[in-house]
């Protein structure tokens, strides 16, 4: 076995329905998603739009770090990491059939990101990303935004 996996008997049967329900499912897996970067933004925007327009993932996997620079806990690094993640909950405002699909966005921070430097990573605090949590979508909370635990 390649790869070790802890799924109790049940989470494989779940997971086998699962996988021969949506046979064309897939997941968009992105690291060092840098939303302080314009070229990374326009390139999300392209992803986005061409997945918006032929058939949206299961999911997005993104993981961190979420900026150009190590996070600080300052009034300024607050806002500049919160911009990040506003620029994106605009970007996602378009996605409708993303929404009508139930594609879910996932996010694992990364070293650069706030929060403790343990291994697995805690997800990232509620204040700088919950306007995204609560107005993703084209109408405002219709997109399923997780953190690294999956909890919504």
């Amino acid at each position: 076995m390649l790869f070790r996996s802890d799924l109790s008997e049940e989470q494989l049967k779940t997971l086998s329905a699962h996988e021969a329900s949506n046979p064309d499912g897939m997941y968009v897996v992105l690291s060092e998603v840098h939303l302080d970067n314009v070229r990374v933004m326009d390139k999300l925007d392209d992803m986005f739009r061409g997945y918006e327009d032929y058939a949206p993932p299961v999911a997005y996997i993104f993981m961190g770090s979420f900026c150009s620079s190590k996070f600080v806990p300052t009034a300024e690094g607050v806002r500049a990491y919160r911009d990040g993640f506003e620029r994106l909950k605009f970007m996602m405002k378009g996605l409708t059939n993303h929404a009508q699909q139930g594609t879910r966005f996932v996010f694992i921070p990364g070293p650069n990101d706030p929060g403790p430097a343990t291994l697995p990573r805690t997800p990232l605090p509620k204040y700088l990303t919950s306007d995204l949590q609560d107005e993703a979508g084209p109408d405002g909370g219709d997109l399923a935004v997780e953190d690294a635990a999956g909890a919504e």
